[in-house]
């Protein structure tokens, strides 16, 4: 018995070669139906009946973009290309320049010899992170 939604294999062929003579249409067709596909065990079945009507009346497309908001998930093409970008806090100036300082401070910690580093972390904790930074580039140089 032949699964509904699949091309009847092709005596000698391999699975990549019977898709390669698929036209460009019925390839996008086949990639359209893998996603419909897929969502469709996603929903409850309770729910998938209108959504079988959704494909008669609006088709493929609109069906599983209505899919792809109900099961709350991204969009449902991705035309942007790769993955989405979490958004991060914005850091203010203050941030950004204490951040940029500790970046020096442990760039010119780590050419300092681990025997001689408790020297410079007191003086970070006596007189601040600039200080140290001055007495590790003397020492560095």
């Amino acid at each position: 018995m032949r699964r509904r939604g699949r091309p009847p294999a092709t005596a000698g062929r391999r699975p990549s070669a019977a898709l390669s003579a698929l036209s460009p249409q019925q390839r996008a067709s086949r990639q359209l139906q893998g996603r419909y596909l897929a969502l469709v065990r996603q929903i409850p079945a309770s729910k998938r009946a209108r959504f079988g009507q959704m494909v008669k009346q609006k088709g493929r497309e609109a069906a599983i973009r209505a899919m792809q908001a109900e099961v709350g998930g991204g969009r449902a093409s991705n035309k942007g290309g790769g993955k989405r970008r979490r958004s991060s806090a914005k850091l203010t100036s203050q941030q950004l320049a204490s951040r940029q300082l500790q970046g020096r401070y442990l760039g010119l910690i780590r050419q300092i010899p681990a025997s001689q580093r408790s020297k410079y972390k007191k003086i970070v904790k006596d007189k601040g992170r600039e200080a140290a930074i001055r007495e590790l580039q003397s020492a560095v140089k």
